[in-house]
C-alpha cells in the first residue's frame, strides 16, 4: 500500500492524473481478476482432488482384495472402475491447466492494456510537447 501511495504521488507531480487513473483502474481490475478466477480455479482444483482419491482409493480396495476378485473374476470390472476414475481425475486435471492458462492470459491482458494507455498518454504529452523523448533534459559535457 505503501509503494502504491508513494507511486501516485510520483504520478500526479511529475507526470499527470490521468496517468494516475491509469494505474489504479487497471491495478483494482488486475487484482479483482485474478480473485474471482482463483475462486473459481480453487473449486476447479478440490474435483480433481477428489477425483485422484477417489482412483487411490479403487485401486487399493483391488489390490487389498485381489483374492476376492480372482475368485469371482471380477478383474476387468475392476479395471473398468478404475478407468472410468482415471478418466474423471483426467478431465478435472485438463480443466485445472485450461483454467490456469486463462487466469495467465487474462492478467496477460489487462496488464497490457493498462501499459498501452500509459504509452498513448506519454505520446500524447510528448507531441504536446509536455513532456521530452525519455522524461529528461541534460547536457553532455564535451
Amino acid at each position: 500500500m505503501l509503494e502504491l501511495l508513494l507511486i501516485s504521488l510520483i504520478l500526479i507531480f511529475v507526470f499527470d492524473v490521468w496517468y494516475l487513473a491509469v494505474v489504479v483502474c487497471i491495478v483494482t481490475l488486475y487484482v479483482l481478476f485474478t480473485t474471482k478466477v482463483t475462486e473459481w480455479r480453487v473449486r476447479i482444483r478440490r474435483e480433481m482432488n477428489d477425483q485422484d482419491k477417489d482412483a487411490n482409493q479403487k485401486a487399493i480396495d483391488s489390490l487389498l482384495n485381489f483374492e476376492t476378485v480372482k475368485y469371482f473374476g471380477a478383474e476387468q470390472r475392476e479395471a473398468d472402475r478404475y478407468d472410468q476414475a482415471m478418466a474423471g481425475y483426467e478431465n478435472a486435471s485438463l480443466r485445472t491447466i485450461s483454467s490456469l492458462g486463462m487466469l495467465n492470459a487474462g492478467q496477460s491482458l489487462i496488464l497490457n492494456t493498462g501499459l498501452i494507455l500509459a504509452l498513448l498518454l506519454a505520446a500524447r504529452d510528448v507531441m504536446s510537447g509536455e513532456l521530452t523523448v525519455g522524461g529528461l533534459s541534460w547536457s553532455m559535457p564535451i
